[in-house]
């Protein structure tokens, strides 16, 4: 072997070592231990992850040319190791039986790397904050989609999955999410996810969660939130079971729940005109201020913009798998792919000393893609620590092209208040008095 050949094999072991290494800190060992597949079956646990994560990153039309892109850099990356299996169908019955473990293995795991590597970003001006919201992701139109997955909004022949996420303000990084039928409730998804949130956090929500039952559920757990406030909810104001009634101590008791204690609020209102927006929050002006919580609402806009990264950067709009269950897991592994993304990205500009939010997704993906095909030209962790988004200053209001199927719900409008009657009051107290005595 000439001496030019050999420091090319050289050089390739070192970018190979090195993305092993950077994706092996967040994937680390004992996630694949004590789970073995059929001895007929050459898809170990631990390629058989790394094949659906890296799928997740390739830019193939279809799922096959994805696989193949995908099993042709796994020989690069595990040369000493056994082959990986050949068929895309041998790969997606282990998928099938055995992502439950893994996905459930890494979803509790990963969470501790976004916690770890946080540091000073861990909380934003004081909290421990998380948006959620929903988004949906279209199927194909296959019989057994449609038939399994049923559809949102109004075309009955557009099958989709209902994701909801929650999204780790401070590092811009996933937290934990539900994939489900269209028809899902994105209540409901929170709900589960409620134990899953560190103690005291504290959720941004848009209006379409400004409910009685579910705001109760979450102080139940012994969290708090910030959440938009539209016409669809009734205000009290006066209701007399306040500790300390102000001008903005407002009540929440919806006429059907008049069994249960009505909620005292702390209403906000940020911005003028047709800008203005009405905010509800449990916590007093001492821990939140106006100002405070008007920051962290917009903060809320990250969780969209999450969103987007995962439809257009990722160009993972529409799922390319024929069956509702290979579709779900299909989401999920796109989701651990870009949660993996996101953890090498951040970990890198947070040991440079720079803001997670500075991250370019669309730039890491280039890099990451770059070392898989052993062509990034510096270590991984300094290109990802220059994968920022550019600072400019806007001269102009931002366009968006008139998309034709670009949704135009019109913004809430103020929610509706009156005072409470004297029989709300009445009724008030006695709910008071009697959850008191026990």
């Amino acid at each position: 072997m000439n001496l030019s050949r050999m420091r090319n094999d050289s050089a390739a072991r070192g970018k190979r070592q090195s993305l092993l290494a950077a994706m092996g800190q967040f994937l680390i060992a004992p996630l694949f231990s004590n789970l073995s597949l059929r001895s007929d079956v050459r898809w170990d646990p631990q390629r058989l992850c790394y094949q659906a994560i890296l799928m997740a990153f390739d830019s193939g039309r279809c799922l096959r040319d994805r696989f193949a892109n995908v099993r042709q850099r796994m020989g690069w990356l595990f040369p000493k190791t056994r082959r990986v299996g050949k068929t895309y169908q041998g790969f997606v019955e282990a998928l099938r039986r055995h992502s439950g473990v893994l996905l459930e293995r890494l979803t509790a795991h990963l969470p501790s790397q976004v916690q770890a590597m946080a540091g000073r970003h861990w909380r934003v001006e004081g909290f421990c904050v998380f948006a959620v919201d929903g988004s949906q992701i279209d199927c194909p139109r296959t019989k057994a989609n449609l038939a399994g997955l049923g559809h949102r909004g109004k075309d009955p022949l557009r099958p989709s999955l209902w994701l909801t996420m929650l999204w780790h303000v401070g590092t811009g990084l996933p937290w934990a999410w539900r994939i489900d039928k269209a028809t899902a409730s994105e209540h409901t998804h929170l709900r589960q996810m409620l134990r899953l949130l560190p103690s005291q956090a504290l959720l941004l929500m848009d209006a379409g969660f400004a409910s009685y039952e579910l705001l109760r559920e979450i102080l139940g757990a012994g969290h708090s939130f910030l959440v938009r406030v539209g016409s669809n909810r009734q205000l009290l104001r006066g209701l007399g079971c306040a500790v300390r009634e102000t001008a903005t101590t407002v009540h929440l008791w919806p006429r059907d729940h008049r069994d249960g204690p009505p909620l005292e609020l702390r209403l906000i209102c940020r911005g003028s005109g047709e800008g203005k927006v009405f905010l509800l929050t449990n916590l007093p002006k001492e821990q939140l201020s106006k100002e405070q919580a008007g920051r962290l609402y917009r903060a809320r806009w990250g969780i969209e913009v999450y969103y987007r990264t995962l439809k257009q950067t990722l160009e993972r709009r529409k799922m390319l798998s024929g069956s509702p269950d290979l579709a779900q897991l299909e989401l999920a592994w796109t989701l651990v792919g870009l949660w993996v993304l996101g953890l090498l990205g951040v970990d890198a500009l947070v040991q440079d000393g720079q803001s997670p939010g500075r991250l370019s997704a669309a730039t890491a993906l280039r890099i990451l893609r770059e070392a898989l095909d052993g062509q990034l030209r510096q270590r991984l962790d300094r290109a990802l620590a220059e994968a920022i988004k550019d600072l400019y200053a806007r001269h102009g209001p931002k366009a968006s092209r008139n998309w034709a199927d670009k949704k135009h719900d019109s913004p809430p409008k103020a929610p509706k208040m009156r005072n409470a009657t004297p029989a709300e009051r009445r009724r008030a107290q006695w709910v008071s008095a009697r959850m008191a005595a026990g």
